[in-house]
């Protein structure tokens, strides 16, 4: 796990923050003993934003180094999930919460029963970015990603593309108060977020041509591209010709691969 959190990446934080929000919500209703309404909270947590999560870390998980700062970020998030979701069933599903506590904490197992609840304090943590805690910049980030997620199925409905990786996006927003936090903070991130082998952030609209879907509204206008990339056998991920057969390996494997698996420096596929 990553020891000093600053490391986490934003995609990560924006979690922690989701399931220290979940957790005082939970702690609220079993003061009162209502069980049924922790039950609800829980499998809408499931169902909805941990489906979410899982879906923008697999990459990350499945492809990069094991000791990574982009896998051990994520590993992070789900460490101190499990931790929390353990401590959120043990009213409910006592023997399974029990012998599943003392399995992941075997070197300084405690019972999890005579445990104090434990807060992921975001709040104190990562007090230097305070437009993180806020729902209404992930709010905004989620308007997107819907308004494209629609589009990508549209298109895989019209079999103009099979999946999301096949794409450029294409994307110009107007400057608000995210915009430079977009810019300077989170573009990095931005290809996994919205699960693309890549995305950019237009500075105006010029004359976008060969495009199979164009969207706009008041607020922005996204175009969607089909790439002439090539697919990495491993990650799937598609890149430019100029990332393959390098090292003379001939196994159309794209830099970022190559770099995880070869070299003893990594590079993040959002960097590309």
């Amino acid at each position: 796990m990553i020891k000093n959190e600053n490391n986490l990446l934003i995609i990560d934080l924006w979690f922690i923050n989701k399931i220290n929000n979940i957790n005082k919500n939970i702690i609220y209703n079993y003061n009162f003993y209502k069980f049924y309404i922790v039950i609800d909270i829980i499998k809408n947590f499931i169902y909805k934003d941990l489906s979410i999560y899982i879906d923008l870390i697999k990459d990350r998980l499945y492809t990069f180094k094991k000791k990574s700062i982009y896998r051990l970020s994520a590993q992070t998030v789900l460490y101190n999930l499990l931790d929390l979701f353990l401590k959120w069933i043990f009213p409910i599903l006592t023997f399974t919460s029990y012998e599943s506590y003392k399995y992941i904490n075997k070197k300084k197992y405690k019972n999890i029963f005579i445990l104090k609840w434990n807060n992921i304090n975001i709040e104190k943590k990562f007090n230097n970015i305070k437009i993180l805690l806020k729902n209404n910049f992930w709010n905004y980030m989620f308007y997107i990603k819907n308004i494209i997620n629609k589009i990508i199925e549209e298109c895989k409905e019209k079999k103009k593309i099979k999946n999301s990786l096949e794409i450029i996006i294409l994307l110009y927003i107007k400057k608000n108060k995210y915009y430079s936090f977009i810019m300077n903070m989170f573009i990095n991130e931005l290809n996994s977020f919205f699960i693309t082998s890549k995305i950019l952030i237009l500075d105006n609209i010029g004359n976008i041509c060969n495009y199979i879907y164009k969207y706009n509204n008041n607020d922005m206008y996204i175009y969607i591209l089909k790439n002439n990339y090539i697919k990495c056998i491993r990650c799937w991920n598609f890149y430019d010709k100029s990332y393959y057969y390098i090292f003379n390996i001939n196994n159309k494997l794209c830099l970022k691969c190559i770099k995880n698996m070869y070299l003893q420096f990594e590079e993040s596929r959002y960097l590309l």
